[in-house]
């Protein structure tokens, strides 16, 4: 901290069996403006962690140089209560990466954890493994550029901002990822920078109550895509996966294909302000050998595993992955 400052922010490590954060507690490590120096990395390790209240984990660079990284690996990693996990670049330095390994993470009551940029900096991302990964309440995972997303302790002057940074990657690789109660999981831009890509790897994921996957545009910068490899995809009660564009920029690819259940392969396409016409694809790739179809936003094809056998090892998860994309690619190419 502190203006004029030419040295690096020192590291902040933490070991413990468990920690609580409450009231408005925080730890931060920052590059702030009229300083030379680097932000540093926030090092979090313990048995579990719980943050309420307002509670704050963040790193941003208001300067040239980069924010510091954000590292957290512990078995429960509890969010409630608009407690946040932050990262942000206001000037040309770059955001940090938010990475978590956890067992359990947990978000309810309008908790987030997101990476920004106002600056033309680009925003860092965040990575999350999990064996479950549960959130509800209108909270939010999230990489944004020029959203407004940000959180800095004591104000910022953004009069300087020149905006134009692309947003960052949004990963989740979790054995099961359940979302509600208007939860998201988002990429987003309302500027000229580009919106960052959402992937989701999952073996189950259940989407309900107004929940979301996302990667949008308000601004002249494109979105991203969305990729989801999920075994079994269940969306219920106005939950949606999509991309969308509203202020000249393009709205992102989007895939998303379900594995094998009940004896057939599932395969749902979903798309927003996309040109493709999700039903055409979905029939012309496998009306054939299956049924398909649906609308130019949404689609499904379902294919018998007696009939899928006869074309594709559909065992091996890498062989049927190359199979669905070549599909796709030699029947309806890129309507």
């Amino acid at each position: 901290f502190g203006d004029n400052a030419t040295g690096d922010a020192g590291n902040i490590i933490i070991n413990a069996d468990n920690i609580g954060m409450a009231g408005d507690a925080t730890i931060n490590s920052s590059s702030e403006l009229g300083s030379q120096g680097q932000g540093g990395q926030v090092t979090i390790t313990a048995d579990s962690i719980e943050m309420r209240e307002a509670a704050w984990i963040i790193s941003y660079t208001e300067t040239t140089r980069d924010a510091g990284k954000i590292d957290v690996e512990t078995d429960r990693l509890t969010m409630t209560d608009e407690s946040v996990v932050s990262t942000t670049t206001f000037s040309s330095g770059n955001g940090g990466t938010i990475t978590i390994d956890t067992d359990q993470l947990s978000l309810r009551n309008d908790a987030i954890i997101t990476s920004g940029t106002e600056g033309s900096g680009n925003a860092g991302d965040v990575i999350i493994n999990a064996d479950t990964i549960t959130a509800t309440d209108n909270t939010t995972i999230s990489s944004e550029s020029e959203g407004g997303n940000f959180f800095v302790r004591g104000g910022t002057d953004l009069s300087d901002a020149t905006g134009g940074g692309d947003g960052g990657l949004v990963q989740l690789d979790a054995r099961s990822i359940t979302l509600s109660g208007n939860a998201g999981v988002s990429s987003g831009t309302a500027g000229a920078g580009a919106g960052g890509n959402v992937a989701v790897t999952a073996d189950s994921m259940t989407l309900g109550d107004s929940s979301s996957i996302s990667a949008l545009s308000t601004g002249a910068g494109n979105a991203g895509s969305v990729e989801l490899d999920v075994g079994q995809l269940d969306l219920d009660g106005g939950a949606q996966v999509r991309t969308s564009t509203g202020a000249g920029g393009q709205g992102g690819s989007l895939s998303i294909v379900s594995g094998l259940c009940d004896k057939k392969l599932t395969i749902i396409f979903r798309n927003d302000g996309i040109r493709a016409n999700a039903g055409i694809v979905a029939s012309e790739s496998f009306g054939h050998i299956g049924s398909a179809g649906g609308h130019k936003n949404m689609a499904r094809a379902e294919i018998a595993t007696s009939e899928l056998r006869k074309l594709v090892d559909y065992r091996d998860e890498d062989k049927l992955s190359t199979w669905i994309i070549r599909q796709v690619q030699k029947k309806a190419g890129k309507k």
